[in-house]
């Protein structure tokens, strides 16, 4: 495996960044209270664009965007700020439309790590991790929210039953999709827990990740 401090570009890798069209009060719901519908919904954008560009920077990797709906202006300007293809997420629930964005890449051969846009702390070490981790062979990357779910995940192949009878935003979301990994006779690897930023007690984060200037 290489260094994660080595600078390393992988051609047979997708990064996917999932993310919702910038609708008030329908982004960012658990903030609304404490927020606004305006400002919850100015968070997202910016913490859409914060992981877009983690990504993109992290010179990694092709990066791919895939959003709720392709035709909302504010998702075609992020498309189009950081260079990336936008694609539609679809499929009855978040694991249908997670299975199906990552069954695109590996279908064409390729590894997917795929992120939500929910997590600042995710950089380019921690994506270089769960890439040199399916270069050595593991079938599945998790990472860890702090809340029972996860951050991030990585497969040499989309098997649709890792998302099989998942209870999606639950703090059960990590554990039933590691039952399902061992059903499916997987091998898997943890990166480190990192924490979302969806609860008020959680915007005191933010400054720590390179949003301070972020006005509420």
């Amino acid at each position: 495996m290489n260094s994660i401090d080595e600078p390393c570009y992988y051609a047979d890798t997708r990064l996917l960044q999932f993310a919702k069209a910038p609708v008030p009060a329908k982004v960012k719901t658990r903030l609304v209270p404490a927020l606004g519908a305006a400002t919850a919904c100015e968070l997202h954008c910016r913490l859409v664009k914060h992981q877009l560009q983690q990504m993109v920077e992290s010179q990694l990797a092709p990066v791919e965007l895939w959003i709720d709906d392709v035709d909302n202006t504010e998702a075609l300007a992020w498309s189009n700020e950081f260079n990336v293809p936008v694609f539609q997420q679809t499929g009855y629930d978040l694991g249908a439309r997670m299975h199906h964005a990552l069954e695109s890449c590996t279908a064409n051969g390729k590894q997917a790590v795929l992120t939500g846009s929910d997590c600042p702390a995710i950089d380019r070490p921690y994506l270089q991790e769960a890439i040199e981790a399916l270069h050595a062979g593991v079938n599945v990357v998790l990472g860890p929210a702090l809340d029972g779910g996860y951050v991030l995940i990585g497969v040499r192949s989309a098997h649709a039953g890792l998302f099989s009878k998942v209870e999606w935003g639950t703090k059960s979301v990590l554990q039933q999709t590691l039952g399902n990994i061992q059903r499916l006779g997987l091998s898997y690897h943890l990166l480190g827990e990192k924490p979302d930023i969806d609860r008020p007690a959680d915007l005191a984060l933010l400054a720590d990740y390179g949003l301070p200037d972020f006005q509420f």
